[in-house]
C-alpha cells in the first residue's frame, strides 16, 4: 500500500507523486484509486485502482543505492542477443518491468556499438536506437530527480559510474 505523497515510478509513464488516493466511480461501480501526478508534466494525472499497482509501480532509487546499482551493473552478464526479435523482447521486457540494472547494462552496451567500440556488431538497428533512447529517458529521469540535478549532467554522471 502507497501513501499519499509517495513518489513512485508509474511504469510506462515515469515518476509520479501520489497526489490523492480517494473514492471515484468511473463505472458503475465505485472504488478507491491512486490520483498520480506525473513529477515532469503537471498537466496529466493517471487514476489507478487501489490494489492494482503490483507491477505497474515501483519506488524511486534512493541515493544510497545508486553505488551499489552501478556496481551490480558491472557483474551483470550481457544483455545483448544478436537474434534481433530475441532481442526486440527481451529489450522491450525491460522496459515494461523497469529492471534498472538491465537497463543500464543495455543503455551501456547499444552507446559501446554506436560508438564503433564493439567489433561483432557494425551498427544499430532503428529498434535499438528506439530502446536506446526510452532506457536513457527512464534511467537519466530517475537519477536527474533523485539526486537533483540537471538532466544534461545526468549522461556524464552516468558514464563516470560505468568507467570507476
Amino acid at each position: 500500500m502507497y501513501n499519499k505523497n509517495d513518489e513512485v515510478i508509474y511504469i510506462g509513464s515515469g515518476i509520479c507523486k501520489i497526489e490523492d488516493i480517494r473514492t471515484e466511480a468511473f463505472t458503475k461501480v465505485s472504488g478507491r484509486y491512486y490520483v498520480l501526478r506525473p513529477v515532469f508534466e503537471k498537466t496529466s494525472r493517471y487514476f489507478v485502482p487501489v490494489g492494482s499497482e503490483s507491477g505497474k509501480f515501483k519506488k524511486l532509487i534512493d541515493k544510497q543505492e545508486i553505488d551499489g546499482l552501478f556496481a551490480d551493473v558491472k557483474s551483470c552478464d550481457t544483455v545483448w542477443i544478436d537474434d534481433e526479435k530475441k532481442r526486440n523482447e527481451i529489450y522491450s521486457d525491460l522496459l515494461k518491468c523497469f529492471d534498472r540494472v538491465k537497463i543500464i547494462k543495455m543503455i551501456s552496451e547499444l552507446i559501446e556499438i554506436k560508438d564503433g567500440k564493439n567489433a561483432d556488431v557494425k551498427k544499430l538497428k532503428a529498434i535499438d536506437e528506439r530502446f536506446l533512447k526510452e532506457g536513457r529517458g527512464l534511467i537519466e529521469n530517475e537519477l536527474s530527480y533523485v539526486l537533483s540535478i540537471e538532466p544534461s549532467v545526468v549522461k556524464s554522471y552516468i558514464v563516470k559510474k560505468l568507467h570507476a
